[in-house]
Order: C-alpha cells, then sequence, then structure tokens
C-alpha cells in the first residue's frame, strides 16, 4: 500500500447553511459561493496529485482518481492507496490514463471502465478497457475498445465515460 498526499479540491452543493466541516473529516473549506438556487462550497481534500483527470465515486463512498501520468488512487477521504493492475499506459503529449466509471452494478459485479492512451505498432491510440476492482487491485481487464487508427501528434486522446439510463457504456474520444 502506497500512500501520498494528493490536491483534490470538489465543489459541494448544498442546499442550505455552508458549514465549517462538510465532510465531517477536518477538511479545509477553501471558499463558499452562493446563487439564487443553492449555497457551494470548495473543500479541498488532499494536495499533491499529479495531472488528476478523472473521478468516479464508489457506492461504499471512496473515489477512484485517475492521474493522467498513469496513475490509479482509490481514496477514502483520508486515505490514498494505489490501484494496481492497469495495463501498459502511454503518458505521452495529452495521452496517459483519463477518464474512469463505476459500472452502475459495481456491487455485484465489481467493474470498473477507464480510457487511456497506449502505444501501438506505430504510434499511439485512446483505449477502453474495464477490471474487477478487490481493494486496490484490478484483475481480469479486458480491452473493450481500441483506436482503429494511430496518431503520432501525441494529441485528442481526451475522453470521458458515462453509463446512460439503458444501462450502456458511452464514450467520447477526442
Amino acid at each position: 500500500m502506497k500512500r501520498i498526499s494528493g490536491v483534490i479540491a470538489l465543489l459541494c452543493i448544498v442546499a442550505g447553511a455552508v458549514t465549517a466541516d462538510p465532510v465531517g473529516s477536518g477538511a479545509a473549506v477553501l471558499d463558499s459561493f452562493s446563487s439564487s438556487a443553492e449555497s457551494f462550497r470548495l473543500v479541498q481534500l488532499a494536495e499533491g496529485l499529479s495531472r488528476p483527470w478523472g473521478l468516479a465515486f464508489l457506492p461504499d463512498g471512496d473515489m477512484l482518481i485517475t492521474e493522467r501520468p498513469g496513475a490509479l488512487w482509490r481514496f477514502d477521504g483520508s486515505q490514498f492507496d494505489e490501484v494496481s493492475g492497469l495495463p501498459d499506459i502511454d503518458a505521452s503529449g495529452q495521452g496517459g490514463l483519463l477518464d474512469v466509471v463505476a459500472d452502475p452494478d459495481f456491487d455485484s459485479n465489481g467493474w470498473i471502465y477507464f480510457s487511456y492512451a497506449s502505444r501501438y505498432r506505430i504510434g499511439l491510440g485512446t483505449k477502453v478497457a474495464r477490471g474487477r476492482l478487490r481493494g486496490s487491485e484490478l484483475t481480469d481487464v479486458e480491452e473493450l475498445f481500441r483506436m482503429n487508427r494511430s496518431t503520432t501528434g501525441g494529441r485528442h486522446f481526451g475522453s470521458r465515460l458515462v453509463f446512460g439510463t439503458d444501462g450502456m457504456l458511452y464514450f467520447t474520444i477526442g
């Protein structure tokens, strides 16, 4: 288990008053904002991450955080554990480990889905894969999609993943 201190700031949407300790963990409220509809708080949970890109909440409240240079972290609100078992990721140009999302049935199947840039025979391309998350380890990793034409430009790998109300996984690609 590797422990780091990372930087994560969340904008918390709260109806009503803004409290001093929004998550009950001593997290620092950096600023508060109000609109005609809601109040918002910017809460710093941690510091020191290297280019955080994607964030997914697990049913138990833990967060999965991707760092574009190729690390995936499980964060319980106070401690980071690095997730092992990722495939080869190439953090070149705008590429690297990108988005992450938990399966809608994560509690029963343990699947998480993630997008990343990877080396092809010639150049790089975006891929989408999934793996079963067991604690801080990925198992049963399988590639689901790969860009059909690699690029040597090092740009436009960006992607986002989301499950639709129909249960299908949708993703964007640069």
